[in-house]
């Protein structure tokens, strides 16, 4: 796993986000060496675009074609939350580097997840299969990381929800 940023952050907050991404690939992937992911922290990308944070995939989604993400991530929230969402877009990562959800051939109203098309235009965002596993998992690898590494007990925005 590669780790690259783009982006001013305080060297605590990148060392925790790079920590953090190694554990979710280790506990998410099983291959995940020729991974690269790219951490653009932006001020102010809830406000532009409506999303605390985003994955997007550098090339083809396509079954182990794509290694390349790029996760976008607003650095005004708090430490808990930005964290909470950098392994809630693992779970995004992992999902296009397994193959699991893919772009579709027919545009960008599509995904597919599993084999299975979706139209996204008709389907409710929380009943995305994809976000469902993402919001379900988060909480989990965000908490083992905290315990793993202590920070439960050292840093008060480990606990905060």
């Amino acid at each position: 796993m590669i780790t690259l940023f783009e982006g001013q952050c305080a060297a605590d907050k990148r060392r925790f986000i790079e920590e953090l991404i190694d554990f979710c690939a280790d506990k998410l992937m099983k291959r995940h060496q020729n991974v690269t992911v790219t951490v653009q922290l932006i001020k102010g990308f809830e406000k532009n675009t409506g999303q605390q944070g985003a994955t997007t995939v550098e090339g083809d989604a396509v079954r182990g074609k794509c290694a390349d993400f790029l996760i976008e991530l607003d650095t005004a929230l708090p430490m808990s939350k930005i964290l909470r969402l950098v392994a809630h877009e693992m779970v995004h990562v992992k999902q296009f580097a397994t193959g699991e959800l893919q772009d579709s051939k027919r545009g960008v109203r599509f995904h597919k997840w599993l084999g299975r098309e979706i139209d996204i235009e008709k389907t409710n965002y929380w009943d995305y299969p994809w976000e469902i596993e993402a919001y379900g998992r988060e909480a989990g690898l965000f908490v083992r990381w905290t315990e793993d590494t202590g920070y439960d007990l050292k840093y008060r925005w480990a606990g905060e929800e």
